[in-house]
């Protein structure tokens, strides 16, 4: 920030009238950090040290737990202790910055987002909750205000790697490749050997094994010592050999990163279980709830990588539809409501949360939430949701399985994915469940053949907008055209538009991984039986 010895002193003062001491130590210590006037914040900071008081060493101790919870990666816990950061110490910047901080963490934006403003009120020399509020913009896909934003920050802050991965995500959800490629130049002027840089740049360009990047990929990982890097590393020279034709050398990188990345502490088959159980109590619920809320949501649910992300494309093409992405309310909602009464009491109050969360983030009159591990939960939103709609996107299980092996997934919560065992497993379970919703609630969902769709889907999607309550119209199905943001892992095949080809991709892979395969070949006719 190119700050004057005179602002400097500005905000020290406010900082100092609000009794927040704490506050103006940090803006201090982020002033010698850059370099700028060292001398001056050193003597400033001298002299608050002995201003310091009871509130302030109340606020430290709380300010310090916080950092702790969020390293052990305890998130709910780390929000619960910024919200009382918060509540005692209104004044306090680094209260709301932490506060906003934590909620996005939650994915929490629009709550964040107004957490983040306050904290920069508070203090405009406040580098890391802009950039949170930079990334607040992006995720709700403001696109408009997220470009204002940034260039309000770049000029105030200068080019920063922080600022341009920020913006490099941004136009990756929007499509503009030519913008993206810039971002990922500039940071590669910066970090030369980036490898979540040389990643998405070799995606972009469609590399292969003739480009330079194949080989310093090759050579770093030769000598890199980091596993997540490595497992980076992994899957982009399996990518890279792939678009040469070499699978065997593909299948054999994808097999070494998935070793080096899969953590079976980190496999919560448990965890699903537990909350399909707790969906079948909901589900039992024989009453009516029926508060009123302002919205109908579309639940678009299945398994990863089966096609989730192209529906709720096409359905937000529709008037007065929102496409909301992969929304955590519903499950956050089930879990806020376990012990907590008889099952009309939290159907009630799942129903009323959810409809406050997701009402923060649109005002259309329908609401699609695509999060595919829904479906494990699809008696006990249509209880908690009468009047929802619940499509289930149902596609070949090897060209899952398959998408889903050779993708690297940033959520714990996919841990499963870099195991073939593991995810037969999980499969094994996901049939299970779905005879069951089928058996209990054969009406409450719409099955949707994704293949049969993609083959004619001018002839197949008018059913499905019709079950939902919205006209179909054969200009929709250009939605690849129009810019439109999105940030899953199916980012580039939403792109392409409709296309059916990925869904034989593993034959190609066939010879490499024989046994997974049988596997999922075996599954795959006994569901078709």
């Amino acid at each position: 920030m190119k700050i004057t010895n005179n602002q400097f002193k500005t905000i020290i003062k406010d900082c100092v009238a609000r009794n927040d001491i704490f506050g103006a130590e940090l803006v201090c210590a982020e002033v010698i950090k850059n370099g700028r006037l060292c001398q001056t914040a050193r003597i400033m900071k001298s002299k608050l040290e002995k201003k310091r008081d009871a509130a302030n060493a109340g606020f430290a101790e709380l300010f310090r737990s916080y950092r702790s919870f969020l390293k052990d990666e305890r998130n709910s816990e780390a929000l619960k202790c910024c919200t009382e950061m918060k509540k005692k110490y209104p004044h306090m910047w680094s209260a709301w910055a932490c506060l906003g901080e934590a909620l996005l963490i939650v994915h929490s934006y629009k709550l964040a987002e107004f957490a983040l403003v306050r904290a920069i009120e508070l203090n405009p020399y406040n580098k890391s909750a802009s950039l949170n509020l930079l990334t607040c913009l992006v995720e709700t896909q403001n696109v408009v205000a997220s470009a204002t934003y940034a260039q309000k920050i770049l000029d105030i802050w200068g080019d920063s790697v922080e600022i341009r991965r920020t913006l490099q995500r941004l136009h990756s959800g929007t499509g503009d490749k030519s913008a993206e490629k810039k971002d990922l130049e500039f940071l590669l002027s910066k970090m030369p050997n980036d490898v979540p840089s040389l990643v998405r740049l070799a995606e972009i360009e469609k590399l292969d094994k003739q480009s330079d990047i194949y080989k310093v990929s090759v050579e770093l990982l030769n000598s890199e010592k980091s596993v997540k890097t490595s497992v980076s590393l992994c899957w982009l020279i399996a990518k890279l050999s792939e678009r040469s034709g070499d699978y065997a050398e593909s299948a054999a990188y994808l097999k070494k990163g998935a070793a080096l990345q899969f953590d079976p502490e980190k496999d919560n088959l448990s965890h699903y279980r537990k909350r399909f159980e707790d969906s079948l109590e909901l589900a039992s619920f024989r009453g009516v709830v029926d508060s009123e809320i302002p919205f109908t949501p579309i639940f678009v649910v299945g398994l990863p990588r089966s096609g989730t992300s192209l529906m709720e494309q096409l359905l937000s093409e529709a008037k007065d539809v929102t496409g909301a992405g992969e929304l955590p309310y519903f499950t956050r909602n089930q879990h806020a409501s376990d012990d907590k009464g008889v099952l009309s009491e939290r159907l009630s109050m799942i129903r009323a949360n959810y409809s406050r969360d997701v009402h923060m983030l649109a005002k259309d009159r329908f609401v699609v939430d695509k999060m595919p591990h829904n479906f494990l939960s699809i008696g006990a939103i249509k209880r908690a949701f009468p009047e929802g709609k619940i499509i289930y996107m149902k596609r070949d299980l090897r060209a899952i399985a398959w998408s889903q092996f050779k993708s690297k997934f940033s959520s714990d919560g996919l841990a499963y994915t870099y195991n073939e065992g593991s995810i037969v497993e999980h499969f094994e379970f996901y049939m299970s469940v779905m005879d069951r919703w089928a058996e209990l609630h054969p009406q409450d969902f719409l099955e949707v053949d994704y293949d049969k769709m993609v083959a004619d889907p001018a002839s197949y999607l008018p059913q499905v907008f019709q079950y939902c309550g919205l006209e179909f119209n054969e200009n929709y199905l250009d939605f690849h055209k129009k810019g439109k943001v999105t940030f899953t892992a199916s980012v580039d095949q939403v792109r392409k538009g409709i296309y059916g080809g990925s869904s034989n991709s593993w034959k190609n892979y066939e010879p490499y991984f024989s046994e997974f395969f049988e596997k999922l070949t075996k599954l795959e006719m006994d569901r078709k039986h």
